[in-house]
């Protein structure tokens, strides 16, 4: 399988997609798809967010008395409607949306994902001359 083929690559590029603008301010998914995208920086971005889930059910399962394997397992219980791949775009990059200010979460476990998605930094997509998309 390919990164291309991953959903919860697929997931995260589609939000960045959705969320960022090109140089004529206009949203990258008007003219751009996932398969713009340079496959080292989907595997980049597939890894950040993996960095994030395994911190984030670390911490969750460090505050709370349940055991949970996985943060989607986690997430399910919690926010069933809502993708986390989506907030964790959305919170990485600060646009407002974050896991704390979503109200649907815990006391304690908003902050801990809130955190544990600003703890991978911004994550910004440029177009490159080739007209691939990268991912910084």
């Amino acid at each position: 399988m390919t990164i291309y083929s991953n959903p919860t690559a697929r997931a995260l590029a589609e939000t960045l997609l959705w969320s960022k603008i090109d140089e004529n301010s206009k949203p990258l998914d008007s003219n751009y798809t996932i398969e713009d995208f340079d496959e080292d920086s989907l595997n980049r971005l597939y890894i950040k967010f993996e960095k994030f889930k395994e911190q984030a059910i670390k911490l969750i399962n460090e505050k709370i008395e349940e055991e949970y394997e996985d943060l989607e397992d986690f997430y399910l219980l919690s926010c069933p409607d809502d993708p986390v791949e989506h907030d964790f775009i959305l919170t990485a990059n600060r646009h407002g949306a974050y896991f704390f200010w979503d109200g649907d979460w815990m006391e304690g476990v908003d902050k801990i994902l809130t955190d544990a998605a600003h703890s991978v930094g911004e994550i910004n997509v440029y177009v490159g001359d080739d007209k691939q998309l990268y991912i910084l």
